[in-house]
């Protein structure tokens, strides 16, 4: 394996273990309101994924033994099947070269393990060599200095971000920089109008899950442009769960409302009627356009079920 795909490698893997375990524990919760997505709805990401891929390297090229660097922020499966339709990708164009995948989320053993060797075998076939970085912390959490992005940036030919399952809900602003990075980003998250209707299937979580007994909703409405961020201002919230949840009668009158301007629901796990998990963040259509991942110009919005795909890449690769 090429020495800057080594040192890509180990950079992102001493990231990950230095971040803390609450990093992990405090997104666990949230995840598990993500719910899942059905099967054609988990295919649709992939298949924008592999259409932006096709139409960079269509534009841009690729160099000959690329070190090329996939980051998966949900990890699991679905990042895996990604990483190695990419790799099916690059090996019909016979460029051969390395491919790191970063996968969050993942312990290093039982799925990393497995992870780890589908995609070297993947590779193996077509004259690619693949290392696999799994880790069971959030790659949104990872803190990176300015020297190692721009380390990162010069090392790799093609730096591709993948947030499945609506993954994308719990981008913070610390995730910007390796996104700022990303040629082709596909990130997911949960649309927020979709909520009302899934209210029953959240509620069902929440019983099977003893971490907590309820879920906040805080509908936010943008409020004002500096010109550096956008600011939002809380327009209402709901509650779901005993013994007083009223997000049955509250939400969607809230969100019909919201409607009316760009908008977020920001929708956090709770015990005891307190907050106990990073909230997830669900930005409308509108405000995704507008640009509200950090790090990342966004080309297009493809709504997925009960998800909105935002297609695009890092600022940064356009300097």
């Amino acid at each position: 394996m090429a020495r800057s795909a080594r040192h890509a490698s180990e950079l992102l893997g001493a990231a990950l273990a230095r971040t803390p375990q609450e990093a992990f524990s405090r997104e666990r919760l949230a995840h598990k309101l993500l719910g899942t997505a059905g099967a054609f709805d988990r295919l649709v990401p992939e298949k924008l994924l592999m259409e932006a891929l096709s139409a960079h390297l269509e534009g841009a090229g690729v160099e000959r033994e690329p070190v090329v660097l996939v980051l998966d922020f949900a990890g699991g499966g679905d990042g895996a099947r990604a990483a190695a339709a990419i790799i099916a990708l690059l090996g019909a164009q016979g460029v051969g070269g390395s491919l790191v995948h970063v996968a969050a989320n993942t312990p290093p053993r039982g799925l990393g393990a497995l992870v780890r060797t589908s995609l070297a075998s993947a590779g193996a076939g077509v004259g690619i060599l693949v290392d696999v970085v799994a880790h069971n912390r959030p790659l949104g959490a990872v803190e990176l200095k300015d020297r190692e992005l721009a380390e990162l940036a010069g090392e790799c030919a093609l730096i591709v971000s993948f947030a499945a399952g609506g993954s994308g809900a719990l981008l913070g602003a610390r995730a910007g920089g390796l996104l700022g990075l990303s040629h082709v980003c596909v990130l997911t998250s949960p649309d927020p109008e979709s909520f009302v209707g899934d209210l029953g299937a959240l509620a069902r979580t929440i019983e099977g899950e003893p971490g907590m007994d309820g879920a906040l909703f805080r509908v936010e409405v943008e409020a004002g442009d500096d010109g550096r961020r956008v600011e939002f201002a809380e327009l209402g919230r709901c509650t779901l769960g005993a013994p007083d949840g009223d997000a049955g009668e509250r939400l969607w009158q809230l969100i019909d409302n919201a409607k009316r301007r760009r908008y977020r629901v920001l929708l956090e796990p709770t015990a005891g009627g307190r907050p106990v998990a990073a909230p997830l963040v669900c930005p409308c259509r509108r405000v995704l356009e507008r640009g509200a991942i950090p790090g990342v110009s966004v080309a297009r919005i493809v709504p997925s079920g009960n998800r909105l795909v935002a297609v695009g890449r890092g600022r940064r690769t356009f300097a």
